[in-house]
């Protein structure tokens, strides 16, 4: 368990308009309806954790009789005893005489868990140690092993029967302290640990946890828990089918936010602008490269702490090199420069060899997540596009998608690539060794 963070609220910022979302979400732990477990998902570097951290505070300020606590799963899977991390989160919430009480209840359940794991263990390792000893001694110790492992049996029978009993003391023992003070148990960081132990926590919610006013909310990323059950039971079993027969209610964070009410704006984008608004090195880079930037995130569909390290890359950048991004500089080149510094921050291996001349279009579709491209556009082209067609002009690898323009249409694109260089000197003779200068200032090389 990790110490919450009691200073981030709503109140100090909620640039993605998430106040709403944790409001709805509040009114619905308290109302009638059973929705716990309940997932909020999001994709890594979405902000879920800070989401949690300021719905957590405002439980805490709309429901005070609410005992809320946070688990980082991701910190406790060392254990591979979610029974044990969810009981030692909810002991924190009681004081010390309850506590003491609930742990002598749920010691006989505790005791099966720990029994099964220690017994199961204790043969695989004879077994295992048979193959690295002498032959004379190996028999005895299959022999040993097989008591070992009959007795286990007998006995796991024996605890079997009375683990039910244990559990149902255990789950009166959490609703007995819950009925006045609701527990609220949040885990967080799920889909980052071992298959294992991110579901067996689910399978113990629902068969030991399954109590009423013990509410469970769960951060994490579907897509990869789903990956995970195919993980632990075979890729022939329906994960989003079986995740359903745990979870009862999941909410997706939203991507997108409306500022003004009406037009829809991605939130990674509105983080550059928070980013750059608060370091001085890239406020400098504003203006149509900040446009051009955002367009990137945009197209790249990054994600929050995606556009953080994007961000610490072009500052890096601007440290060290000398060729600084700002509105006074050509156009053309920032362009280009933080085409190269987006591929050395988000594919290396692709920016290394474009820096080398070995030119990919079809990688660098990929990177830049562009599906298509449309030598006859209705109007005129962003800078994206424009750029894109520089590249594809330039590649030295045949395209799979992607084909090279006839006469006509090489004189307009290059009209187009032309004039983003019209107040420079000159343009230059390639537009790939602009990409490779950035991407050789991030390696040091100049």
């Amino acid at each position: 368990m990790l110490k919450l963070n009691n200073d981030i609220t709503f109140d100090i910022r909620d640039e993605f308009q998430r106040r709403r979302i944790a409001e709805k979400i509040a009114i619905l732990i308290a109302s009638d309806i059973d929705t716990s477990p309940m997932i909020i998902n999001g994709g890594w570097g979405t902000g879920k954790t800070e989401f949690c951290y300021k719905l957590i505070n405002l439980l805490k300020e709309s429901h005070p009789n609410y005992k809320t606590v946070y688990i980082d799963a991701f910190n406790e899977d060392h254990t591979d005893s979610p029974i044990l991390t969810v009981l030692a989160a909810i002991i924190t919430l009681l004081p010390e005489k309850e506590g003491a009480s609930l742990i002598q209840k749920a010691l006989p359940a505790l005791r099966f868990g720990l029994k099964t794991t220690l017994k199961a263990g204790a043969g695989w390792v004879l077994r295992q140690n048979a193959d690295d000893v002498n032959e004379e001694f190996q028999e005895v110790i299959k022999e040993t092993s097989n008591a070992v492992i009959d007795s286990t049996v007998e006995s796991l029978l024996k605890d079997h029967i009375e683990s039910d009993k244990n559990i149902r003391t255990l789950k009166s023992a959490l609703q007995e302290i819950s009925e006045d003070n609701p527990i609220i148990i949040f885990i967080d960081e799920l889909d980052r640990c071992k298959p294992s132990f991110s579901i067996s926590i689910l399978e113990n919610i629902k068969h030991v946890f399954d109590v009423e006013n013990v509410h469970f909310v769960l951060i994490t990323n579907t897509q990869q828990l789903e990956a995970s059950i195919n993980h632990l039971y075979g890729q022939s079993v329906d994960a989003k089918r079986y995740l359903d027969k745990f979870i009862r209610f999941t909410f997706t964070l939203p991507n997108y936010l409306k500022p003004d009410n009406y037009t829809s704006t991605y939130t990674s984008t509105m983080h550059w602008d928070n980013i750059t608004n608060n370091s001085p090195s890239l406020k400098v880079v504003n203006g149509e490269a900040g446009k051009f930037i955002k367009s990137i995130i945009d197209s790249g569909m990054l994600s929050l702490r995606e556009v953080e390290t994007f961000a610490r890359y072009i500052d890096i950048h601007q440290n060290i090199s000398p060729d600084k991004i700002t509105d006074r500089t050509y156009f053309g080149y920032t362009m280009f420069w933080i085409i190269g510094i987006y591929f050395y921050c988000f594919n290396k291996e692709l920016a290394i060899d474009l820096s080398i001349g070995n030119i990919d279009i079809d990688r660098i579709a990929e990177t830049l997540n562009i599906k298509e491209f449309n030598y006859n556009p209705d109007k005129y082209p962003g800078y994206l596009t424009i750029a894109f067609y520089a590249l594809l002009n330039e590649s030295t690898k045949p395209s799979q998608y992607f084909t090279k323009p006839n006469d006509e249409q090489k004189k307009i694109w290059d009209d187009l690539v032309g004039g983003l260089f019209r107040t420079a000197f000159h343009a230059p003779d390639s537009l790939c060794q602009v990409v490779a200068h950035s991407i050789e200032v991030l390696q040091l090389k100049k």
